[in-house]
């Protein structure tokens, strides 16, 4: 039997890992695909080899688009993805996680697992959605597992994914509106500058919404910026600094803060 941790050429691995695998030791075959790929991430055929192997459903179409990435039209990759999409490799395609195999879906306690954001960091950790392994400084802990930061980023509700042009429409439409109502509120008695801010401030946060659909702490950082900024011009060149001013900007910000959340 070959000793892995002494090899280091991926078509040594790669052949050890298939002749393995051909023998039924799908643990093996594993141990020296995943050191494989750990060297060499981008070979087609490793991805290849190792998605006949791994444990579960989602690593294994995971790393079958990994290699249709790398090779688009490569016929191998395309047909295996094509039949595990369509169920034909997946005996129960709605709950979507069966394993591939009848090997356990964790790893054996003797196949020695990296992280794969960090290749030289041993773990025992995998992502619950993914199945790849994950450090503890990667992972994120949930209710029913780990999670690693591509998972979770998917995870996260489209409204919170800012985009730069999001922000810069969101900073645009507060500085036109802030600086307006700044302005407007200045032919106001002092009192209705507290409704004047909640006003202006729930104003830009609809227009916002309507122009991005989105929200978080990104938009909030924009709008509020873009806002105090324009009263503060209209302030400059108009209106004047005052006690009602800073209550207007005070009242606005925070109303539209609440509302990006």
């Amino acid at each position: 039997m070959l000793d892995l941790e002494q090899i280091d050429d991926v078509g040594t691995l790669l052949s050890a890992g298939r002749e393995a695998a051909q023998r039924g030791d799908k643990t093996a075959a594993r141990n020296a695909l995943r050191k494989a790929n750990r060297i060499a991430p981008n070979d087609v055929h490793v991805l290849l080899a190792l998605a006949e192997v791994v444990g579960t459903f989602n690593e294994r179409r995971l790393l079958l688009e990994q290699a249709l990435k790398l090779e688009p039209e490569n016929i191998a990759a395309q047909g295996a993805l094509a039949a595990l999409k369509s169920g034909a490799a997946n005996p129960h395609p709605a709950v979507n996680v069966p394993p591939i195999d009848p090997t356990p879906l964790m790893a054996p306690t003797s196949e020695t697992l990296y992280c794969y954001r960090h290749p030289t960091v041993e773990t025992g950790l995998r992502c619950i959605q993914c199945a790849r392994p994950i450090c503890s400084k990667c992972s994120e802990r949930t209710p029913v597992g780990f999670i690693c930061p591509e998972c979770r980023k998917e995870r996260r509700s489209p409204i919170y994914q800012v985009e730069p042009l999001d922000a810069v429409k969101a900073g645009a439409i507060s500085l036109v509106i802030g600086g307006i109502g700044a302005y407007i509120c200045s032919f106001f008695p002092l009192f209705l500058f507290f409704f004047m801010g909640a006003v202006i401030g729930e104003t830009i946060m609809r227009v916002i919404d309507w122009a991005t659909r989105k929200r978080g702490l990104v938009m909030q950082i924009a709008g509020a910026g873009a806002f105090a900024l324009g009263a503060i011009l209209a302030a400059f060149f108009a209106v004047g600094f005052n006690i009602g001013l800073i209550i207007f900007l005070v009242i606005g910000v925070s109303t539209l803060v609440a509302r990006l959340r």
